[in-house]
């Protein structure tokens, strides 16, 4: 085997919902941007999204107003 061969795997561990997140801390608070794939009611996509706020404000303050 060849010592600088290189191999790259590629899975998925869930096919439930998923959600990324970007953060943007400033001065006065933060602003992020959400996307939930994968959710399979509209419900599901509200409570990640509930929980993610809930946990960026524990950790960054409150957000910025729209």
């Amino acid at each position: 085997m060849d010592p600088n061969e290189q191999h790259v795997y590629h899975h998925s561990d869930s096919d439930g919902a998923r959600i990324n997140v970007k953060v943007e801390k400033n001065t006065k608070g933060f602003n992020y941007e959400a996307t939930i794939t994968g959710a399979k009611t509209v419900d599901e996509a509200i409570a990640l999204l509930k929980d993610a706020e809930g946990k960026l404000q524990a950790a960054y303050g409150s957000p910025q107003p729209a």
